[in-house]
């Protein structure tokens, strides 16, 4: 009997060691996974808050560009259209100039009936400003496709 308890207090004592053991692992893969799975969430969202934060610098910047290209592209326009009007000014006064001039070599025509002298430098001065009023007319071209 003495035999007998011996064997069984010693049972008793292997099977107490062998699930703390059992435990111990358990614990110790629990951990590991729990640890494990707390380092995978803080590296996605660290992942997360830099993606952002990227973004949102990303995009004050283009917003920044965009402001500059905008008011570039109105001081721009604000500036054709001032050489536009001004170019139509002239052209409207270099018009007005050649009907009188047209009228003056009409006049003179009728009344001097032979002054080349004359003629000839009204003449000139008509194709003169002809000449300008092409010039002129080119010059609206271009400005008018610049300003598209």
């Amino acid at each position: 009997m003495a035999g007998s308890i011996e064997s069984t207090h010693s049972t008793e004592t292997e099977q107490t060691t062998i699930p703390p053991r059992k435990n111990i692992q358990k614990k110790k893969r629990i951990i590991l996974f729990s640890v494990s799975i707390i380092v995978w969430a803080a590296l996605v969202y660290g992942g997360y808050f830099i993606a952002n934060q990227y973004i949102e610098k990303s995009q004050t910047y283009l917003n920044d560009r965009i402001s500059e290209i905008e008011a570039t592209n109105e001081k721009q326009v604000e500036t054709l259209n001032k050489q536009l009007s001004s170019v139509h000014e002239e052209m409207l006064n270099v018009k007005s100039e050649l009907v009188f001039i047209q009228e003056d070599l009409a006049l003179t025509g009728e009344s001097l009936n032979g002054t080349d002298k004359t003629k000839s430098a009204l003449q000139e001065r008509m194709v003169a400003l002809d000449k300008q009023l092409e010039e002129l007319r080119k010059s609206i071209a271009r400005l008018e496709d610049a300003s598209k």
